[in-house]
């Protein structure tokens, strides 16, 4: 399957997380308006395949990866999750690894 073959009327996908807090220092430097309330920790396997007339087990798409996250309190009142991680993910037959990062929940 070619990445622009990528697409179907039907799709199978499963994730498995494991997420583990790793601190929770609530505090902040002084008087400054940037409060770290935790630091968490994710471990994670993705698989997917989309198909439309035959679904082919070898054409399914899997990734395993980590990621770190720190839970921040901006200007006394916002809330921001800042993640980055890494992945290494198959598809085709050919592997390779991926770095990320968001701001914000995955999901």
């Amino acid at each position: 399957m070619a990445a622009e073959d990528a697409l179907g009327t039907r799709a199978l996908v499963m994730n498995l997380d494991l997420r583990v807090p790793l601190a929770r220092p609530q505090r902040g430097a002084g008087t400054w308006p940037l409060f770290l309330h935790t630091v968490h920790a994710a471990a994670f396997v993705d698989a997917g395949h989309p198909w439309t007339r035959d679904f082919r087990a070898s054409d399914l798409r899997t990734s395993i990866g980590a990621e770190l996250s720190a839970d921040l309190v901006l200007l006394h009142y916002v809330p921001v999750t800042l993640t980055g991680g890494a992945a290494w993910t198959r598809a085709n037959d050919r592997g390779h690894g991926a770095f990320f990062a968001r701001i914000g929940y995955a999901f």
